[in-house]
């Protein structure tokens, strides 16, 4: 795609309804460091690439900071794939459910006598073992 614009999206969501919270316009790299894309779409010099991981990172971030009330944070495998989010959400204590590919490792870390060791554990999960539940406000219903 030469010339489309792209968005990064928050939204949320309750027994009341959902909304949009925050929006962020995603610049591609190409985009960023072309000073003549950049003059022609009045880009400000202040505003550098960010993935759209990072984008997201930065609106949670934001929103939970207000106070918020946030049950759960959902997102899809572009998300899902990004640890720093991930690190970002558990540092916080924040539940989330974030969506990966079908070839993304988890690599877990154990803590044993005050060391920490990475083990990389593989889940193949079959639908014959799942029970699809729906989300609520307060995590699977």
């Amino acid at each position: 795609m030469e010339n489309a614009q792209v968005g990064a999206f928050l939204a949320y969501a309750s027994r009341c309804g959902q909304a949009l919270i925050d929006r962020q316009l995603y610049l591609p790299e190409a985009w960023v460091n072309a000073a003549e894309r950049r003059n022609a779409a009045a880009i400000p010099e202040e505003i550098s690439f960010l993935t759209k991981p990072a984008i997201a990172r930065d609106m949670i971030t934001a929103a939970l900071d207000t106070g918020m009330p946030c049950a759960w944070v959902l997102a899809d495998a572009l998300y899902g794939s990004d640890s720093k989010l991930r690190h970002m959400l558990e540092a916080r204590r924040q539940a989330y459910v974030l969506a990966v590919r079908s070839n993304h490792c988890l690599r877990m870390v154990k803590e044993h006598e005050g060391r920490s060791y990475a083990s990389v554990r593989s889940w193949r999960v079959h639908v014959g073992f799942c029970r699809f539940m729906p989300m609520g406000e307060r995590g699977l219903l």
